[in-house]
């Protein structure tokens, strides 16, 4: 993969991952003022959504799954949970569409244990 179209499969990773955080924020908050601000901020990014979508239609679910692992991988080093759980929302959505590769099949290329995040390799049945 190219060094530009790794930057922006990163860029719209990172766009979608910002839909999903603002929507789990909605989600957990229980401010009516936030919530709003939260809303409308999400209305005017989700707009945007099936055009990211296509965007990442153009890689290989592999290259998808694999940098948004790595994604995961530095939100999880950071200790950044409510990211890591938008992460994991959008990952299950993109698994579903086809964008994504699931994890067992992600982690049966052994693509070697930084690849896959920690609360990942459970769900798939690989050792920790």
């Amino acid at each position: 993969m190219g060094a530009l179209n790794n930057l922006m499969l990163g860029h719209v990773l990172r766009k979608l991952t910002d839909v999903f955080e603002v929507m789990l924020i909605t989600s957990k908050s229980t401010a009516p003022q936030a919530a709003a601000i939260a809303q409308a901020q999400q209305r005017k990014t989700s707009a945007k959504m099936p055009y990211w979508l296509r965007c990442l239609r153009s890689n290989t679910p592999l290259q998808v799954t694999h940098v948004l692992f790595q994604h995961m991988h530095q939100m999880q080093k950071i200790d950044r949970q409510g990211r890591f759980e938008a992460q994991s929302a959008l990952f299950e959505l993109l698994v579903e569409e086809g964008i994504a590769m699931d994890i067992v099949s992600y982690s049966a290329l052994r693509l070697g244990p930084v690849a896959l995040p920690t609360a990942c390799r459970a769900k798939a049945g690989v050792r920790v």
